[in-house]
Parts: C-alpha cells; structure tokens; sequence
C-alpha cells in the first residue's frame, strides 16, 4: 500500500506496576505465576496479570516451566484483550525459547494464526486499477495505477506487483514473486525526492538497501511479505465477513522493519465509485487504514482509506503494448503517449488554466503541460515569453538554477512557432536536467516541462521527443 506503514509498540499501563511491591518481588516465581492467574481469573485485571507474568517471565533463566507458563498466559491475556498481534509476539516467545515445555508448545501453535492460503490469481494479465486521490475535503491531490503482469529472467517466471503513483511528485514500487506461492524475492521503491529502496529476499533473511548506505540484513523466522505487495496479496486472501488473517510485512523504508499487520473483514457493502458501483468486502488493518474489495471473483481493490488520503476506482484498464494516442476535449490538445505512459489532469483554481501531468512507467521523470489563454505576455514573441517564464519560475523550485545558452532551438510544432531549451539546477541535493518546450496558437499558449536526473536524461529524451513532435492543438 503506496502510504508508509509505521511500527508500532504494544504498550502496558505503567499504574499495574505498583502492585508490584517488595513482598511481590521476593516471591518466588511459581507464586508470582500463581498470583498472576489469581489476578487473571478471579480479579479480571488483565493489566496487572500482565505485569505479574511479564515479572515471572524475566526471570525465566532460573524457572523455565513457570516463564513458559507465564508466557502462555500472557498471549491469553493479550487475546482476552482483543490484541492479536501481542498475543503472537508472546506464543511465538514461548515456542521457540521454550522448546523442552512440550505440552504448553503444542498449546501455544494451535493459539497462532492460520498459515495464509493464497488463492488463485484474480485479476488479468498486464491489468491495471486506476485511482484519484482526494483529502478529506475533496481536493484532489494526485493519482496511482496498482499494475499486475508477468515476466520471464532466463526461462524463470515471476509475477510483478506495484504501483505507480503521482502526488505532485513521481513515487513507483515493484515487487517480483514467485510464480505460485507469491513469496516476495526482490522489490524496489523509489520516490523522486526520497531516494530509493531495495529489498533481496533470501532463505531466513532479507537485505535491504536505502540508497547508497551500507545494506542491513534482518533475519527472518516466518513467512514474509513485502510492503509493496499487500495490496494484491489481500486480493489472493479467502474474503468473507468474518473473515481475520495477521500478515508480517516487511517495511524497506523501515530498513528491513517486521511489521504485523491484522486484517479483518467486517461486512459486505455497496458503494459508488467513478469506475461504477460495486459489491464490496470491508476490510479494516490494525494500522488504521481501510480497503474495499469487490465481491466478485477479480477482488478489484474500489477504495481505500489512509493517512487522511481517499483513493477511488477511476478505471481497470490493460497497459498499452504500443504508443497510445491521448486526448483532451475540454482544451483540444492531443498528444501520442508511449507504451505504458499515462495522463493525470490536475485541479487547479487559477482562471482557466489547465495542468497535465504525463506519467512515465518507471518514475524516471516529472513530466507536465500547462495550457493558458493568452494574456499578452506572449506579444515580444515566444522566445521572450519563454526566457521570461523561465527567469521567474526557476528559482521557485531549483538552486543553481542556469539555462544552457546553446541550448535553444526554435521549432514548429502543431503548426504553430515553438522554442526548446535545456537548463541544469538542483532540486534538494539532487543534479537535474529541465528540459522545456513552449508554443503559442492563436488563442492559448502552452509550456512543456520536464525534470529528469542528470545521469538519466540522454536515455530518457527520446521518448519526450516524440512526445513533444506529436503534440497537437487547434
């Protein structure tokens, strides 16, 4: 899910501890135990059982049988308090620090979550889910395609999953798994400001690289997920009201973090989007965060609630294999996209102007057109306009900021006169190329700009070339 998933503590109230005084810590640890069952059972106070087994639990070097008690007791108490996740951590102690205490280990695995059973593949080859997202208030503040296909490394078969997303700044992640069981082997985030993250699944491990740092391996006792797969993961999952299942998510962000995710679905509901109405399963995570799956067998993802942030079903598409041709009627402009690109139209509130952003599939660069009416800025000509443009908005987002003067080449384009030009700046620390284009037509003016990292854009201008030369308006 392309929103950050943070780590959470299991936290005890600190007031249970003063019933922990200094005849309390002479006991014994057999008698702490038996005092924390007391406590558990006939008093009904989770809070101060918990600390009263946690006690116990400390000393377990010199009790074992009472720590692997304590420890059992503890995950009850836990689930008696609708906490799964804790509940977990504590059966999951007891197993593996306890392994002599037979019988309370074979207790403690039937007291574990249900190994996940993910279904078949649900949604199409090449399919896309496109979706808008909106504050609370209604703004929209950008775009995400989830994407889904297959890929073949020497003769191997993997399918990807990711998501490629626009909120004012360029944000993909891709995770590659195994053909069949879906177990995450590598996956990469990047964010165009951030950096970027890497994550190699191995036997027992996973090493994970935040840009240029040293990578950090965490190793690894259960079945894992990668972050950036959960949202196709739940789509594999045996839906159904009632239906409750724990996932451990590992955050690359995070550094490799092990993050227990608690999903449940709570009931069946109707709801509208964009894309149409749906049946959908509700589906409530522990991290605060809500999604909607259609009933029907695709499990489309409709909607979903997180960080304050509303995602709604635009479109389910397939990814073009060829270059598209896109068009806007509201404005007439019309442009070829290349294989995979798409267009996200911002909402602006100034006048009548309009912004489009052009998503590339990689994230590579930040593409977009603005579209005015003329204003009589244009009249010394385009390229006057165009330095002026330049002059006043640079310094606004770059340091640094210098056009190169060989750079300008007048052109025509849509048959109306035209002037490109590249300029260097720095955008956090980071070395750019901008790349920028602007038209005049009769009526409206246009400017093109493109952001790319210096060390990526001879490979990059190609495909915005051919973006630019198929440029048409009225």
């Amino acid at each position: 899910m392309h929103h950050q998933i943070k780590t959470f503590a299991v936290i005890t109230t600190l007031s249970a501890s003063f019933l922990l005084s200094s005849e309390a810590f002479a006991a014994t640890p057999g008698e702490m135990l038996e005092k924390g069952i007391y406590t558990e059972e006939t008093k009904g106070d989770l809070d101060a059982a918990i600390q009263l087994y946690e006690a116990v639990i400390a000393d377990g070097k010199n009790a074992e049988a009472a720590a692997a008690q304590a420890l059992y007791r503890l995950g009850q108490c836990h689930q008696k308090k609708k906490n799964q996740t804790a509940a977990t951590i504590a059966f999951e102690r007891l197993i593996k620090e306890y392994p002599g205490q037979k019988d309370l280990v074979e207790l403690a695995r039937k007291q574990l979550p249900a190994a996940l059973q993910v279904g078949p593949i649900p949604w199409e080859e090449n399919e896309f889910l496109h979706f808008s997202f909106k504050l609370d208030s209604g703004v929209k503040v950008g775009a995400a395609r989830y994407f889904a296909r297959k890929v073949e490394v020497e003769g191997i078969p993997y399918l990807t999953v990711g998501c490629r997303s626009f909120v004012g700044r360029n944000s993909s992640s891709e995770v590659w798994t195994e053909l069949v069981t879906f177990k995450p082997v590598k996956s990469r985030w990047m964010h165009y400001l951030f950096g970027e993250a890497k994550a190699l699944y191995r036997e027992g491990e996973v090493e994970v690289q935040l840009n240029q740092s040293e990578p950090s391996i965490t190793k690894l006792d259960k079945q894992v997920w990668d972050n950036e797969q959960v949202v196709h993961l739940i789509r594999r999952l045996p839906l159904a009201p009632g239906y409750k299942a724990t996932l451990s998510v590992i955050s690359s962000l995070s550094r490799g973090a092990n993050v227990p995710i608690e999903l449940e679905v709570t009931r069946k509901e109707k709801i509208s989007v964009p894309a149409g109405e749906f049946e959908c399963f509700k589906v409530e995570l522990n991290v605060n965060q809500t999604f909607w799956y259609s009933t029907a067998p695709q499990r489309h993802l409709v909607r979903f609630l997180a960080g304050g942030v509303t995602a709604e079903l635009l479109e389910i598409g397939k990814r073009a294999e060829q270059p598209t041709a896109w068009a806007d009627a509201a404005s007439g402009l019309k442009v070829t996209l290349p294989a995979g690109w798409w267009v996200d139209k911002q909402d602006q509130k100034e006048g009548n102007r309009a912004v489009y952003a052009f998503v590339d599939e990689d994230g590579t660069g930040l593409n977009s057109i603005r579209l005015q009416p003329l204003d009589g800025t244009q009249e010394k000509g385009v390229r006057a306009w165009a330095e002026q443009s330049l002059k006043n908005e640079a310094s606004e987002h770059f340091k640094n900021f210098a056009v190169r003067a060989d750079s300008w080449q007048e052109r025509t384009i849509s048959g109306h006169p035209a002037v490109t030009s590249l300029a260097e700046g720095l955008m956090g620390e980071k070395e750019q190329l901008i790349y920028t284009t602007y038209m005049l037509t009769p009526t409206q003016k246009l400017s093109m700009l493109t952001i790319v990292p210096a060390d990526k854009f001879e490979a990059y201008r190609p495909e915005i070339d051919k973006l630019i030369e198929s440029i048409q308006l009225p």
